[in-house]
């Protein structure tokens, strides 16, 4: 009976509540909301640091000669041009040192004219003669000092410029190496500040993307190049004290939590990621080459990046793309060409992984690390070898007959001028009158190359 009255009247409350509110509504003036789509678009978020602007080229200039300047030909503050004359050293006794050694100079070439004209007649030893023409190129050298000298005493401009203060006045008495203005290129100016380096790891941290996923182990070797990235981030500012504090912690994921601290906290995990990112570069260049084409294979650049196009110079990932010829490798790919690619990549993520390793690394982490990663070399390797190996038949083969290197056209026809392989490219290059064609080819090649062994060894039936 209770339970009845109290539904009854929470039903008349609501009743009373809902008859209020319509007479409420009657007397509410009618309202006008002003509706607006959002824009989506890049905000520059900007902070300020305390920096130290320096320009891009900033010397100072000094005399490389002593004597009194005589003339100034430039004023403080002013943009000179590179070459451009800004000081003049008095240069009266440079001029007169000139003036002797190539007097020397003239007197030495004189004396072993004659001494030449006396050795050329059996009146004079070849003896004298070389004493002559070493007395000519020391008198000739010294010329040359002394024209090094006297352009010692203009001063130009070493590159574009704007003149500072001056440290001399005209007719001052300058010494060897003594200050006399500093010049700096304003055209670029390089910016030095300090940034903390928790700052510098936040867009590092948010730009982050990489999930792993069960049974795909490609994804475990894009995630590796980015997850290499946060290393010595995460290694300095990681702790599971200031996460947990942050309202992101849940008591479900406690268990996953002390593991990422531990891994973390762990050199030989890390090892393992940074070997795991060096170990894909092989596999991502053969990706690029295979997806690439003859003609623009040498834009292509190997950088550390989470993509394939992070790895294309700006501006010409367009024109690759739009190219022809993408794709079409069969001729390179059948000459070799793919494995010489793979192997240089090999050699070089092998030193670079040496290099990136933990320097405070043990000894037994460095030792598991290493035989890691050897191990997948040799499978990368293997992998390669085995898919690849029947190109080198019939009738695969037969596409490296378009290849720019002879020589690859010559074994790759050797191999199939003769074969039984029922393909029709094969039928059609055994039957005339390609069959011909291709014998006058081998013909005319084999005695080119008789001709150019009997030049190498000096044949008497040679030509």
């Amino acid at each position: 009976m209770k339970q009845i009255t109290m539904f009854m009247g929470l039903c008349a409350l609501f009743f009373q509540t809902g008859c209020n509110s319509k007479g409420e509504e009657k007397k509410e003036e009618e309202t006008e909301f002003l509706v607006t789509s959002p824009v989506v678009r890049d905000t520059m978020v900007t902070k300020d640091y305390v920096c130290q602007i320096h320009a891009i080229s900033h010397i100072e200039l000094r005399a490389q000669e002593r004597g009194y300047l005589q003339k100034i030909y430039v004023d403080e503050g002013q943009a000179v041009k590179q070459g451009q004359l800004m000081f003049q050293i008095m240069p009266m006794l440079y001029q007169a040192e000139q003036q002797k050694a190539k007097a020397e100079a003239n007197f030495a070439e004189i004396e072993y004219m004659n001494t030449k004209a006396l050795a050329d007649s059996n009146i004079v030893s070849k003896n004298e003669l070389a004493m002559a023409k070493a007395k000519l190129e020391k008198a000739n050298a010294e010329l040359s000092l002394a024209n090094v000298h006297l352009g010692f005493t203009q001063i130009r401009a070493p590159f574009n410029g704007i003149m500072d203060h001056f440290q001399v006045r005209l007719g001052s008495l300058l010494d060897e190496g003594d200050l006399l203005t500093t010049l700096s290129d304003n055209s670029k100016m390089w910016v030095y500040f300090n940034v903390p380096e928790a700052a510098y790891w936040v867009p590092i941290v948010k730009r982050f993307k990489a999930k792993v996923y069960e049974g795909r182990w490609g994804t475990i070797c894009y995630t590796s190049v980015a997850f290499r990235q946060l290393h010595r981030g995460a290694k300095q500012f990681w702790s599971i004290g200031r996460y947990t504090s942050g309202g992101q912690y849940k008591p479900k994921d406690a268990q996953k939590l002390t593991a990422a601290d531990a891994a973390i906290k762990d050199d030989g995990f890390w090892a393992f990621w940074i070997m795991l990112s060096f170990l894909f570069a092989p596999l991502l260049q053969g990706e690029i080459w295979i997806d690439s084409c003859d003609c623009h294979w040498s834009l292509l650049r190997h950088d550390d990046a989470e993509d394939l196009w992070e790895l294309l110079p700006d501006g010409r990932i367009k024109l690759w793309l739009k190219c022809l010829a993408r794709r079409m490798r069969s001729a390179t790919l059948v000459s070799g060409e793919f494995l010489r690619v793979i192997q240089t990549s090999i050699t070089t993520a092998s030193v670079e992984l040496l290099m990136a390793l933990p320097r405070d690394l043990g000894a037994e982490d460095y030792r598991r690390t290493h035989d890691q990663f050897n191990r997948g070399l040799m499978h990368i390797a293997f992998y390669w070898t085995i898919k690849l190996t029947h190109l080198e038949e019939v009738p695969t083969i037969l596409f490296a007959m378009a290849s720019t290197d002879k020589d690859v056209v010559d074994r790759a026809l050797d191999k199939c001028v003769g074969s039984t392989h029922d393909h029709p490219r094969i039928v059609e290059l055994n039957s005339k009158p390609l069959l011909s064609q291709a014998r006058e080819w081998f013909e005319h090649q084999t005695k080119q190359c008789s001709q150019i062994r009997c030049a190498e060894h000096g044949c008497p039936g040679y030509g």
